[in-house]
C-alpha cells in the first residue's frame, strides 16, 4: 500500500517492468548483477562512509560542515556530533579508526570484483 515501506529487489522489478528499454534494462536483475550490487553496498558503501566518518580531515572539511549546514540553526554541531558518535558504534574515535581500516581492506578486492565486471582489470590503477 502507499506508504509502506518496499523491499530494493520489488522496486527495482517494478522498474525494469514499467521502462524496459530505458532505466529498467538497466535495472533488471541478473543473479551476478544482484551479487555484484550488494558487493557494492557492502564494501564500497561502508569504505565511503567509514571514510566520511572516520578520516579526520574529511571529517573536517566535508561530512561535518555538510551535516552541521542540513540541520536547523543552532543545531547543526549536535547533528553531526551525534551522527558520528553513532557511526562508531558508541566507540569513540578508536571505532571510527577500526571500522575505517577494515572497510579500507574491504575495499581494494571488492573494487577488482567491479573491474572484472566491467572487463577491465585495470581500470582503478
Amino acid at each position: 500500500g502507499a506508504g509502506r515501506p518496499v523491499a530494493r529487489r520489488s522496486l527495482l522489478e517494478a522498474v525494469a517492468a514499467s521502462d524496459p528499454t530505458g532505466y529498467g534494462a538497466a535495472a533488471a536483475m541478473v543473479p551476478e548483477d544482484e551479487a555484484l550490487r550488494g558487493l557494492l553496498r557492502l564494501r564500497v558503501g561502508s569504505a565511503i562512509e567509514a571514510l566520511l566518518f572516520g578520516d579526520q580531515g574529511l571529517w573536517e572539511d566535508y561530512t561535518r560542515p555538510t551535516l552541521a549546514g542540513s540541520a536547523p540553526r543552532g543545531f547543526g554541531w549536535a547533528v553531526a556530533w551525534r551522527e558520528r558518535t553513532r557511526r562508531a558504534g558508541g566507540h569513540g574515535s578508536e571505532g571510527l579508526r577500526d571500522k575505517r581500516a577494515a572497510a579500507v581492506l574491504a575495499l581494494e578486492p571488492a573494487l577488482d570484483a567491479l573491474a572484472r565486471r566491467l572487463d577491465g582489470e585495470d581500470f582503478f590503477g
